[in-house]
């Protein structure tokens, strides 16, 4: 058999136009006979003429020269389906899906396992398994910043029941169909997920990622979660190609790869696109694109905070749809507290007691402002650890508020290593408090106070921060993304 050594002696010569007929019978016999140089060429053979690299053993071939090379492969590949020997080549040595995708399964099993399998409790020290806390997330398939109403319609809808003044007066969450999270998986198309900060994301891609692999879930797919933020680094040194990252963790070869992607079979989660910025932003943006339009059969799930997408009509175009985390409803507050008073008690019966005290005080109407803020997994899980830390609320509200706004603005990105990118970063916590404490006495100051104009508030935030309109644009879409304090409508 021929050795990668002597094939890229050949290569060499072939780059350099000095092959001589030997070299010819070698590169047949190699072909024809499954040396290292056939473990590369179902590649070719299904992206014949697209440009890309060729790699045999440690060597790489660019541009005029991979495309050199690519010819001469053609033309041999030509001839040996001409003559029969391909096909029986392939038939003999092509590998079963089934058996790849199987035993990739099985390689990385614990490994998802160990990575995906559990969840920390926020604010205390504690790590609990991810069934004994998850709660099915409730998906929105029309996202709430894509809706249309006047602002007269929706203050007059909030201000009609003063005894009920909650946000979902204003169509922000319960008017919109919801579906279970797990069975919007079932339509097989690709998804953008957006919801804000805290609203069970990345918990969604653990439930799916682990029930995958247990067999409960798309038991035919290799599922795999990429952690947007940590692909940097490895997406700098091989430009940002997640094949060659999948090649690499799951140990196949270019192949083996094409055969399983091109067949369908994984199940690609790609979380936090929020979390990369500048020129990584936009590489790995590009790369996933070219991924899902080149593996159309595979299905490719992207979490994100902001619902602002460039180009939407591409990624539409790819078969990705937009759908929306949804705030708890008052069934899944219920559900989440009973789970995170058992978790942290580790009893559960006491747990459930526990959890009924907390319940029974939520649910009072002098206590509705905390119903309103205790909508998602991160904010309730707060109102969780105040309670459980001192047996009721705090009797001055502001200081939830606080806690809230504290672990918004500053904490929660902090706890997870995010850096972002653009205006609104280099302000300090304390600075965009008095931002917001702004925006705030600008409103109360009128008759209704809720909802803004998106002209009038870039004009407080350009005022406040003595920054033009289109600065303020952005840092007003910073603080919708990244915090989830301002929500378009």
């Amino acid at each position: 058999m021929t050795t990668p050594e002597e094939l890229n002696a050949i290569l060499e010569r072939i780059v350099k136009q000095q092959q001589t007929e030997t070299d010819m019978t070698v590169l047949w016999r190699s072909l024809s006979s499954g040396s290292q140089i056939v473990s590369q060429q179902g590649k070719y053979a299904v992206n014949l003429g697209q440009g890309q690299e060729i790699h045999i053993g440690d060597r790489t071939y660019y541009g005029a020269d991979a495309e050199l090379i690519r010819e001469i492969i053609r033309s041999l590949l030509e001839e040996l389906k001409a003559t029969g020997q391909f096909a029986t080549f392939k038939e003999q040595n092509q590998p079963s899906v089934d058996e790849l995708v199987q035993q990739v399964r099985s390689r990385i099993h614990d490994d998802i396992q160990r990575l995906h399998s559990t969840m920390p409790l926020w604010g205390v020290d504690h790590w609990v398994p991810l069934g004994d806390l998850f709660v099915d997330v409730n998906i929105l398939e029309e996202l709430s910043s894509s809706r249309r109403s006047e602002l007269d319609d929706l203050w007059q809808d909030f201000s009609k029941n003063p005894s009920e003044r909650s946000l979902d007066r204003i169509g922000l969450g319960r008017k919109l169909q919801r579906v279970s999270g797990l069975d919007v998986l079932a339509k097989n198309t690709n998804l953008i997920v957006v919801g804000k900060p805290g609203s069970g994301k990345t918990t969604y891609l653990q439930r799916i990622v682990t029930e995958c692999n247990a067999g409960n879930l798309q038991a035919h797919r290799i599922p795999f979660v990429i952690q947007l933020r940590e692909f940097v680094n490895y997406g700098r040194e091989f430009t940002y190609s997640l094949e060659r990252y999948f090649e690499q963790c799951w140990q196949l070869s270019n192949t083996e790869i094409n055969l399983i992607f091109h067949q369908g079979r994984a199940l690609v989660l790609l979380d936090g696109l929020d979390e990369v910025t500048g020129e990584d932003a936009r590489n790995i943006t590009e790369q996933i694109k070219q991924f899902a339009g080149s593996y159309p059969q595979v299905q490719v799930i992207v979490t994100c905070r902001t619902q602002s997408f460039t180009g939407e009509t591409k990624w539409k175009s790819l078969r990705f749809s937009f759908v929306e985390v949804a705030d708890f409803n008052e069934t899944q507050v219920r559900t989440f507290s009973e789970h995170w008073f058992q978790a942290v008690i580790g009893d559960d019966s006491a747990g459930l007691a526990r959890s009924h005290e907390f319940l029974n005080q939520l649910f009072l109407e002098a206590n509705q402002p905390i119903q309103d803020l205790a909508i998602t997994p991160i904010l309730l899980s707060l109102t969780c650890v105040v309670f459980h830390q001192t047996g009721k609320f705090y009797s001055k509200r502001y200081k939830l508020y606080e806690e809230s706004l504290e672990l918004l603005l500053e904490r929660w990105d902090k706890s997870r290593e995010i850096e972002r990118d653009e205006i609104y970063r280099d302000l300090s916590p304390e600075r965009k408090l008095e931002l917001l404490i702004y925006l705030a006495v600008k409103k109360f100051e009128q008759p209704q106070y809720i909802l803004f104009e998106q002209q009038e508030i870039e004009a407080y935030i350009a005022e406040f921060l003595g920054i033009g309109l289109r600065d303020s644009r952005a840092v007003l879409k910073a603080i919708e993304s990244q915090h989830g304090l301002l929500i378009e409508s």
